[in-house]
């Protein structure tokens, strides 16, 4: 798998070693021709004065446009529009993304030097088209540090087989264009949703109370589908051990039965969020 070449730039005072963390991920995971290129500085004017945070876009903005891809790599705490800060922002099929190693710091480089790879594979990811994925994958969602850390470094095979496709289709994006998209969309946001940590003067109470109920309802609907699927999966088995099969259900096998209905219903669960998603055309981030 190889990729068009991608750039990743140093942006502000940030360690030259975090940009060559990020090359390396980079080459490692997509095959491309990385390299680190010429620091650029901050932008002038892409500091929030009341909180210190430099405004995401505006390093967007920043980052030089052409037939590379290019990811800005900084150490200042990024904001994103009404979000209190985020990991990283990137727009799916174009050709510049961010992220910054602010909230993925820890005194334990090894853990840091790790946490910057996923989310230099993950935006770039955005840039080659992948969208956020629900396996084990690079692409995975990962909204605090906690997920980040157990998110892989590497695609999956659906990603792998999605960029592959890509690859062989030829698209506005391709080297020697101006980098415009080929697919705009939202741009993908990794933020920590800490509890405690809002921001009321960024975020309206209304806002707040809408967020709150598509959470609770989410969560309801998830334990509807799960609870929904167990019955129908320990119903189905409880029947054709019984009904089709004649036997009878010692203890072990009920437990046999209990463990196939929790699994199925969990599988069934997956399942069914991926099809309410895609029907409400929804992708998160």
């Amino acid at each position: 798998m190889e990729t068009r070449p991608v750039e990743v730039v140093p942006l502000g005072d940030v360690d030259e070693r975090h940009a060559e963390t990020a090359m390396r991920a980079l080459a490692d995971v997509y095959g491309c021709d990385a390299r680190v290129a010429r620091r650029e500085p901050l932008p002038a004017g892409a500091r929030d004065e009341e909180t210190g945070q430099y405004r995401a876009d505006e390093l967007l903005e920043a980052l030089p446009v052409g037939g590379l891809l290019r990811l800005g790599v900084t150490d200042v705490d990024l904001t994103y529009r009404r979000r209190n800060y985020v990991f990283g922002v990137g727009y799916l099929g174009e050709s510049r993304a961010v992220c910054s190693t602010y909230r993925l710091d820890t005194p334990d480089t090894e853990a840091t030097a790790e946490r910057l790879r996923k989310q230099a594979v993950k935006q770039v990811g955005h840039l080659l088209g992948l969208e956020n994925c629900d396996n084990r994958c690079a692409m995975q969602f990962a909204p605090t540090v906690d997920e980040v850390d157990v998110r892989p470094e590497t695609l999956c095979r659906e990603c792998r087989s999605t960029l592959a496709s890509a690859e062989r289709e030829p698209t506005a994006g391709t080297a020697g264009s101006s980098g415009s998209a080929v697919a705009p969309s939202k741009a993908d946001i990794e933020a920590i949703e800490a509890s405690g940590d809002s921001d009321a003067d960024r975020k309206g109470w209304g806002e707040q109370v809408v967020d709150e109920g598509v959470t609770t309802v989410r969560f309801t609907l998830t334990l509807a589908a799960f609870a929904l699927s167990f019955v129908v999966v320990g119903a189905g088995t409880y029947w054709l051990v019984e009904d089709v099969f004649g036997a009878q259900l010692g203890q072990v096998a009920g437990y046999g039965v209990l463990l196939l209905a929790v699994l199925g219903g969990i599988y069934l669960t997956v399942k069914l969020r991926r099809v309410g998603r895609a029907a409400y055309g929804r992708v998160r981030d």
